[in-house]
């Protein structure tokens, strides 16, 4: 959707520029400010968001791992990596906060660390499973867990089994 918005907002400042009813400069600010700007000053209200609803109540799962999620997609990784932390010991059982702290990892160069968090994240997820074996997205990001850890022919038998539970699934579609 993001990139549709861009798209269309670049195809009419282009047009606009074109037929001499914007000059180029101002077309520039326009796409700056909508697409950038505004996006950055919602970035630092969701952190200072979070970050209130984290004292508030530093229990709450949700506050830390959709904030690792923010900083991950601002490229701040190191505080990324603390909040899936974070979130991982506020819900011990969530298998998805130490496998995005592995892909951070790994994203950073830090195999050893990643391999930690995989081989945490690879625990979660078989505790998972085991109750939710029709949960593709677990499986899927049991088999990445799997990979990183050296045993592959496990990993795709779980890719596998994962696309036969679902296999539109555009997640798993994409990770393949």
């Amino acid at each position: 959707k993001i990139l549709l918005v861009k798209r269309l907002l670049a195809e009419f400042l282009a047009d606009q520029v074109e037929r001499g009813w914007l000059g180029r400069e101002d077309a520039l600010w326009v796409a700056r400010e909508w697409l950038y700007d505004a996006a950055a000053r919602r970035y630092l209200e969701a952190e200072r968001e979070f970050e209130t609803a984290i004292d508030l109540d530093p229990a709450l799962f949700e506050a830390h791992y959709f904030y690792a999620r923010l900083c991950f997609t601002q490229g701040k990784y190191e505080k990324a990596v603390e909040m899936y932390r974070r979130a991982g010991e506020v819900n011990p059982e969530d298998y998805q906060s130490p496998s995005l702290e592995a892909f951070t990892l790994r994203t950073m160069k830090r195999t050893e660390e990643a391999r930690a968090a995989y081989a945490r994240s690879l625990q979660a997820i078989e505790r998972h499973v085991e109750f939710n074996p029709d949960d593709s997205r677990a499986i899927f990001l049991g088999a990445t867990a799997l990979i990183d850890l050296g045993q592959k022919e496990r990993a795709f038998e779980w890719i596998r089994r994962a696309e036969a539970i679902d296999p539109g699934d555009p997640f798993l579609l994409y990770g393949v």
